[in-house]
């Protein structure tokens, strides 16, 4: 789905949707059970670990809520405070372990559900993107119809991809558009 070339200028230019400020780990999307098996098999070598374990925090639950508003009893299931998840592992400069000079290094396939729906959300069944001023995408293509153009996908195809993730982390079974 992503475009390589919008999102490699991208990360040619400035900090990337590859990487985080170090300390706002909390702030990192969970992994799924299924995410992490692809992780492990991805034919992608990096030197140390493909994920990591982190906190169940407050600011990840808040983070999490405001992803999946209307989900907060799912979430609270699904996440208890004071259990844990595993999510992504970061450099210690706060880039994703999997991100390389030309972007990212899995195949589409492998990624998490999140990095290949990124810069799309669904709030609801409404289509929405994240208004990340540092998003090269987003700033070439601030209309949805535009950004899905520039990637070469659809609203379904992206409803498609929200509706795995949200089964693969156990949110719900199924959802209909």
């Amino acid at each position: 789905m992503n475009d390589p070339d919008i999102c490699v200028q991208c990360g040619a230019m400035h900090a990337t949707c590859c990487q985080i400020s170090p300390g706002r780990e909390e702030s990192c999307f969970p992994l799924s059970l299924e995410e992490r098996r692809k992780l492990e098999r991805c034919g992608v070598f990096i030197s140390g670990p493909r994920f990591a374990l982190s906190s169940n925090s407050k600011t990840f639950l808040r983070h999490l809520r405001r992803l999946f508003p209307q989900d907060a009893l799912a979430l609270h299931r699904l996440f208890p405070l004071d259990a844990s998840h595993h999510r992504l592992a970061l450099t210690p400069r706060g880039h994703c372990v999997f991100l390389g000079a030309t972007g990212c290094m899995m195949r589409m396939e492998d990624r998490p559900y999140y990095c290949r729906l990124y810069p799309f959300w669904f709030i609801g069944k409404r289509l929405s993107g994240f208004a990340s001023s540092a998003c090269l995408a987003v700033q070439c293509s601030p209309s949805l119809t535009g950004l899905c153009s520039l990637f070469n996908t659809s609203e379904s195809a992206l409803w498609d991809l929200y509706t795995r993730l949200r089964v693969a982390w156990g949110i719900d079974h199924h959802v209909e558009m």
